[in-house]
């Protein structure tokens, strides 16, 4: 009983230390890629640049953002191309940061970067 439990309880903390990993990398990306626009709390700038917060963004709009960019003639988001973790981990940072009660762990994604071609 006494190994079960403390399979367990090592289990618990290896996916707890692979997610605070996957977190911090995920965070990096937010600071170089996003956060001059939206800001260190996800706030975005108004009318101009929309919120991050509370957003509950569908994955693929998520990644279809991310990876194509949005917006119009002034003002333009560029698209970022990253690999499949690093997408996963910013989604996860996103996701967990700004209230959006979503995570998405990388092992479960392959392709990121043509799931929104024709879009």
């Amino acid at each position: 009983m006494r190994k079960f439990v403390f399979g367990i309880a090592l289990s618990t903390f290896i996916i707890s230390c692979n997610f605070d990993t996957q977190f911090a990398k995920g965070k990096s990306l937010y600071i170089q890629k996003c956060q001059s626009c939206h800001m260190d709390d996800g706030s975005g700038l108004g009318s101009y640049i929309s919120s991050l917060q509370n957003k509950n963004m569908d994955f693929y709009l998520q990644i279809c953002t991310i990876s194509k960019g949005k917006g119009n003639k002034n003002l333009v988001m560029p698209g970022f191309k990253l690999t499949d973790v690093e997408y996963a981990n910013l989604i996860n940072f996103l996701n967990e940061k700004f209230g959006n009660n979503k995570v998405y762990l990388p092992a479960g994604f392959k392709n990121m970067n043509t799931l929104c071609k024709g879009s």
